[in-house]
């Protein structure tokens, strides 16, 4: 990933060869999570370790092997995710996230952003061992033309809609979601997301900055 990271690899530029060789280490990952029961983490549950770690943080969309997701996203761009520092409570208001979608050669526009708030949920009974993240759309802006934040009132249609991410690993570096594409015979996909250190050492996560 570090490679596709420096060669300015989006994950919709990955051949289906190369979605499938990379699906491969991911379950090689998630295999020897299952054997080995002794890591230093392994007494927190998943939901615990993602509520404490995720406020303040950036994650970047790696690689899908999702065929419609890849075919979805424009050959340009990535998924972002933004977190809020803070608590990450709804109580105080600090449980907001920016689900973006980053372009890199369209010159008007440059990012798409849906501003929402997001939740850790509960252990699910019927999946053990995972843990759901709940996105909400609130609105959604965009970066074009060098203005920032201008809102798109045509998406309003998606205001207090959800998308679930539903997590099988998580490592403070590595968040890897999976799911079932039922478009493709049910099979499974991974959608995995590194860690962005450089954009959060760069950017501003103060909470005031999220209240417009």
């Amino acid at each position: 990933m570090d490679a596709m990271r420096e060669q300015d690899v989006k994950p919709s530029q990955l051949e289906p060869s190369k979605r499938n060789e990379l699906k491969g280490y991911v379950e090689e990952i998630l295999s020897r999570r299952l054997m080995n029961k002794r890591t230093a983490d392994s007494s927190v549950p998943l939901d615990v370790r993602m509520k404490s770690s995720l406020p303040g943080t950036t994650w970047r969309m790696a690689f899908t092997t999702q065929a419609l997701m890849a075919e979805a996203l424009p050959k340009d761009a990535t998924i972002t995710l933004t977190f809020a520092g803070g608590s990450g409570s709804a109580l105080t208001g600090s449980n907001q996230v920016e689900y973006g979608l980053d372009f890199f050669k369209t010159l008007a526009l440059k990012r798409l952003v849906a501003k929402s708030t997001y939740t850790v949920l509960e252990p699910q009974p019927n999946y053990p061992g995972t843990a759901i993240v709940q996105i909400m759309y609130e609105k959604i802006v965009t970066d074009v033309m060098g203005f920032s934040n201008v809102g798109i009132g045509l998406f309003g249609i998606l205001k207090v809609r959800s998308t679930y991410i539903q997590t099988v690993f998580f490592d403070n570096n590595l968040w890897i979601e999976s799911g079932v594409d039922e478009s493709n015979n049910g099979e499974i996909y991974y959608n995995v997301y590194s860690r962005d250190k450089d954009e959060e050492e760069g950017g501003d996560n103060d909470d005031d900055d999220w209240q417009n």
